[in-house]
């Protein structure tokens, strides 16, 4: 088993839900004992240590972990490997099976171009794993019938259209 360290940004732009300290809460029974912290500064990089089966999401959830970020919140987190090169630079969302030692040793000695970044899963990434059959099932439902407006919609405006062209074609016939 391979082992290496990786550098991590975090990009946390939001504030995060937080666990505090046992005892710090003792007031509050009924409501869940949470505060909400400020996320680490833009750019603050953290080193971890990791296995070649080591996950992206291990990876996502150590580093919120290190931050007492509730675990009901870890899913809206993503692991994204940047790449730079002299003409541009890309980044890559991780799926949460991927293992990001791996992709540094595929990028060999020149790891420099290569970096990771934790943020939101907010680019439009979907997990569409974590809904259920019947969620699936009702927003495809909402999706053809939304689909069936827009054709309805489509169809009465070219109706319309051809209207108007005939009424302007029998206007130039009889002038």
């Amino acid at each position: 088993m391979d082992t290496g360290f990786i550098r991590v940004e975090l990009n946390l732009i939001r504030a995060t839900s937080s666990i505090p300290a046992k005892g710090a809460c003792a007031l509050s029974r009924r409501v869940p004992c949470t505060h909400t912290c400020r996320p680490p500064p833009p750019g603050t990089v953290k080193q971890l240590h990791v296995t070649n089966r080591t996950s992206a999401r291990d990876v996502v959830r150590a580093l919120l972990a290190r931050f007492s970020t509730q675990k009901r919140r870890w899913s809206h987190y993503a692991l994204y490997a940047r790449s730079k090169s002299p003409a541009q630079a890309s980044l890559y969302r991780l799926a949460d099976t991927d293992e990001p030692l791996s992709f540094c040793f595929r990028a060999g000695v020149d790891s420099s171009s290569l970096s990771f970044v934790v943020q939101e899963n907010e680019y439009g990434d979907v997990l569409w794993e974590a809904f259920s059959l019947p969620e699936l099932s009702n927003f495809l439902r909402i999706l053809a019938r939304e689909e069936q407006e827009q054709l309805e919609k489509l169809k009465e405006r070219y109706e319309d259209y051809r209207k108007q062209l005939k009424l302007a074609l029998h206007k130039i016939l009889l002038a």
